[in-house]
């Protein structure tokens, strides 16, 4: 800024008084960046000013906490519907033995569900260490905690059938 007086250079900003001839200068606002001050308009800064918005950035561990919460639930809800559509008629002993040789496989599987929710947790760590939260990563460690928690129970429910079979 230059005094409007002399025109000798303001070397201080916000000043009152022109160093050289005393004359009163006019107080010009410090122009802020858009980012930190929302409230400069295109008018003010000559440029044009977009909102800012929130960056959602989806890494591989946020898609992966999500995938293996996925595959936890579907794997329980889907054995579940399939296990226990195989209730046995008490009289047929070769059903019976089919029967409790699917429910081995489906504990095993109950298994399998319960290690693919904690790779789900796992991953959420991660993502929550190495990238911005968002919603990924949110629902994928809901899903993933529901998955452990079904697949655990229907594990054991699978078992006890088995040993009531036998």
């Amino acid at each position: 800024m230059f005094c409007p007086n002399c025109g000798k250079k303001v070397e201080i900003p916000n000043q009152k008084f022109c160093l050289n001839c005393g004359s009163e200068l006019p107080i010009i606002p410090e122009i802020m960046s858009p980012i930190s001050s929302p409230q400069i308009t295109q008018k003010d800064v000559g440029v044009q000013v977009s909102e800012r918005k929130p960056v959602q950035i989806r890494g591989p561990h946020s898609k992966r906490t999500l995938g293996f919460g996925i595959a936890s639930l579907v794997l329980a809800v889907t054995l579940f519907d399939i296990g226990f559509s195989l209730v046995p008629i008490p009289s047929l002993d070769v059903f019976i033995r089919i029967v409790s040789i699917a429910f081995i496989v489906f504990g095993i599987m109950h298994i399998v569900g319960v290690i693919l929710g904690i790779v789900s947790k796992i991953n959420n760590q991660q993502a929550r260490k190495l990238e911005p939260v968002n919603n990924f990563i949110k629902v994928g460690n809901v899903l993933g905690i529901i998955g452990i928690i079904l697949n655990s129970i229907l594990m054991v429910i699978s078992f006890v059938f088995v040993g009531l079979l036998g």
